[in-house]
């Protein structure tokens, strides 16, 4: 389970791998562009830093050029890690994003765009049905 608060330990874990299939949440059921700036920034650093080159699918490359989109300047300046004040206002456009402004939650967002918070990932252990940090 990956967010942007711990995406390069997402990016770290799946470096070795083959294949990689990544899912996004949505919101209510339809899309969501945190999801799919997050799709694309995994997709960016997988290619990046990855041991394979990898095939990727038309939704990996329409996440992957939509990170690269949303962000072209700080991309080609090779600004890192992205500061969160440029994350938050698309975070904020987003379907869940405006569900946490729905209910007075802006904080909430503020935090979602710390790149790097955490090192942690979560797993979620389907024999108790509980998700903990690995």
């Amino acid at each position: 389970m990956g967010a942007f608060v711990n995406a390069s330990a997402v990016v770290r874990q799946l470096l070795d791998q083959k294949q990689i299939h990544i899912l996004c949440a949505g919101t209510n059921g339809e899309y969501s562009e945190d999801d799919i700036l997050l799709a694309g920034f995994l997709v960016q650093r997988l290619e990046r830093h990855g041991a394979y080159k990898y095939s990727q699918n038309v939704q990996a490359v329409t996440a992957r050029e939509y990170w690269l989109h949303s962000f072209a300047e700080p991309q080609a300046l090779g600004v890192e890690p992205l500061d969160p004040a440029l994350l938050v206002p698309k975070l904020r456009m987003s379907a869940g994003g405006r569900n946490l402004l729905a209910v007075d939650l802006e904080a909430d967002i503020t935090d979602a765009a710390q790149l790097d918070r955490f090192e942690g990932i979560p797993e979620y252990n389907p024999a108790t049905g509980r998700i903990h940090l690995t």
